[in-house]
């Protein structure tokens, strides 16, 4: 049925996979909102307490499932 494989596998897409694209779609609405010309922007990648900031770019501490994009 189920194997050592197929749970590295899993571990594999819920901790490289699913944080990669959830990095790149935020990037993509990052991008999106650069083109069009929006007043501060800003980024945000996981929750929690902050790791570290760039001028427009926040990295939290926790899962980046929970990430989202602020603009005017």
């Amino acid at each position: 049925m189920f194997g050592l494989f197929d749970l590295l596998r899993l571990l594999m897409s819920v901790l490289i996979i699913l944080p990669l694209s959830s990095v790149l779609r935020e990037s993509g609405y990052y991008l999106a909102a650069t083109i069009l010309g929006a007043k501060e922007k800003k980024l945000i990648i996981g929750s929690g307490p902050v790791l570290f900031r760039l001028p427009t770019i926040e990295v939290r501490k926790y899962f980046f499932m929970y990430s989202w994009m602020e603009y005017e």
